[in-house]
């Protein structure tokens, strides 16, 4: 396969999305694929967020409201670490999920269970990488934010005695905003990149986790400018992505808005001047027309976002394949090339096997 830039991934990336969800297009089958790509993405990157937040609540208090109750910590202990728990069983499917994904998007899988049972084995492999990557640099990354919230909240209270500028706490609430969510964007970024670079070597050749960092090094080395580049353009795809959903979503989600909402509003113009009989049958109808509309907001929403998902999917494997020959041959096998390809010459005619010869004329007699 061809190394591609990341400009030229776009085009074989958009392509192949198309063709796995709309060439053709499965009403339940398109959907459901879109759909477990998008739920993919909540396994990017774990951050015990309840956690963080009770060790922050702690750190703040004492210089605030005094001393915590012992059963006030063990409640607020409790409950962040069920919350955690939770959401770290929610992050080991969703990691699964990704390989599910990664198998959509290379190998053109068009039934999810199977592909959820074929990476069973290799689950834990993946979901160790992202915590010992992750998980790390969001403890990292959010501490200076710790920091200024703590000095915030200090500021405040010396606000209300009237001894702090105003304009320094709101300029310094930004700055801990800012610190947050700049926080927050890089461990997405960064467990994007191992989505993309770590994930393929896996998939097909379930190395080691400590290899397949190795071979994501070498090729940083070999060339940095191209893969900040790629995570430069991904992130422009991405920001462009959502923004055609939102308005793909709204566009489409308008036209069955009018469609229930009308209904609704003459019964319920109507409702009072009937009888009770008549308003149950209404009150009914209404409750079905707005199920309809819930539902096919859910449809409409997930295909969309799920769609703009597969496409980064695809664009990063597309990257990628031109500088991993295992995921090039998947993507692209021998002869049938996408960014070559070449009109198809018309067959030729076919040759009569035992060609009758040409008729002589016969001699004038003499």
């Amino acid at each position: 396969m061809k190394r591609l830039t990341p400009s030229e991934a776009i085009g074989p990336a958009f392509n192949r999305t198309r063709e796995i969800l709309f060439q053709p297009f499965h009403f339940g089958r398109s959907w459901k694929l879109a759909a477990s790509t998008y739920v993919a993405v909540m396994g990017t990157a774990y951050i015990p967020f309840c956690t963080l937040w009770l060790s922050g609540f702690m750190f703040l208090r004492p210089n605030l409201y005094g001393p915590i109750r012992l059963s006030h910590a063990f409640l607020g202990i409790l409950g962040a670490l069920v919350f955690d728990a939770l959401s770290f069983w929610i992050f080991t499917l969703a990691s699964r999920m990704q390989l599910v994904s990664f198998d959509i998007a290379v190998e053109r899988a068009q039934f999810v269970a199977p592909a959820w049972r074929k990476y069973h084995p290799l689950r834990w492999h993946w979901v160790k990488v992202k915590l010992a990557i992750t998980t790390p640099l969001a403890l990292v990354a959010l501490l200076p934010a710790l920091f200024l919230i703590r000095w915030i909240v200090s500021s405040a209270v010396i606000l209300n005695a009237g001894q702090q500028n105003p304009f320094q706490v709101v300029a310094s609430f930004l700055l801990g905003y800012f610190c947050l969510f700049g926080g927050l964007f890089l461990v997405i970024v960064a467990g994007g990149l191992l989505a993309d670079f770590v994930l393929p070597s896996l998939a097909l050749e379930n190395i080691t986790p400590g290899e397949a960092l190795r071979r994501f090094q070498i090729h940083f080395q070999q060339e940095p400018g191209s893969v900040c580049g790629y995570a430069v353009l991904k992130i422009v795809l991405a920001i462009a992505g959502f923004i055609a959903h939102y308005a793909v979503s709204a566009i489409v989600m308008l036209f069955f808005y009018f469609l229930v909402m009308i209904p609704a509003i003459i019964g319920g113009i109507a409702l009072p001047h009937m009888a009770t009989t008549g308003r149950v049958l209404g009150g009914a109808g209404i409750a079905v027309f707005l199920l309809c509309f819930f539902a096919i907001a859910l449809y409409v929403q997930l295909l969309t976002i799920g769609t703009v998902t597969l496409f980064l999917r695809c664009y990063a494997a597309y990257y990628l394949g031109g500088r991993y020959p295992r995921l090039g041959d998947l993507l692209e096998p021998a002869g049938q090339s996408w960014w070559n390809l070449q009109p198809t010459p018309p067959p030729p005619s076919p040759a009569l096997e035992n060609p009758e010869p040409p008729a002589i004329a016969d001699e004038p007699a003499s």
